[in-house]
């Protein structure tokens, strides 16, 4: 891999947050500033940690009685 290489992105949609957060630390990285153990912890050929077992790819249904209940979405939770 090309060490002059930079890849910086948030990863997901909802992760726009992250931006300014991402930003700083490749401006760090770029401006030599940023600590050896986070160059470590974001390497492309880090190993890879424990798998988020949320994340199998099973599809899983979902019992929409166990979501919410008609009174669940009552205002106040008072049926008429």
């Amino acid at each position: 891999m090309d060490e002059s290489l930079i890849i910086a992105t948030a990863g997901s949609g909802h992760a726009y947050k992250f931006l300014p957060i991402i930003g700083r630390l490749v401006a760090d990285l770029v401006e030599g500033k940023l600590d050896s153990e986070l160059i470590t912890k974001f390497a492309v050929e880090r190993r890879a940690a424990m798998p988020d077992p949320s994340r199998t790819g099973q599809v899983k249904r979902l019992n929409l009685n166990q979501l919410c209940s008609p009174e669940d979405l009552i205002p106040g939770g008072q049926s008429s």
